[in-house]
């Protein structure tokens, strides 16, 4: 299943940093939870409201970003 699927990708150092937005029919808050801890990023339920995608997408883009030059600045200042 996708929370298996997602634990497995998050496990492989070659594959942790792949954003996953799980996508569930199920829109109550334990499935939401479990999604969360196995590592999604994001959850979204059906029926899949474009702007709601959209916007998750967005707002884990830029997380990416600002984590990532957060984490350029730290090595700068470490070596």
């Amino acid at each position: 299943d996708g929370f298996e699927a997602t634990e497995i990708l998050k496990r492989d150092p070659a594959t942790s940093d792949i954003t996953v937005i799980a996508c569930s029919a199920f829109a109550t808050s334990e499935y939401k939870e479990r999604a969360l801890q196995v590592g999604c990023e994001g959850y979204i339920t059906k029926p899949i409201e474009p702007n709601r995608l959209v916007d998750q997408v967005t707002r884990l883009i830029l997380n990416s970003k600002i984590k990532k030059k957060i984490s350029e600045v730290f090595r700068s200042q470490k070596g």
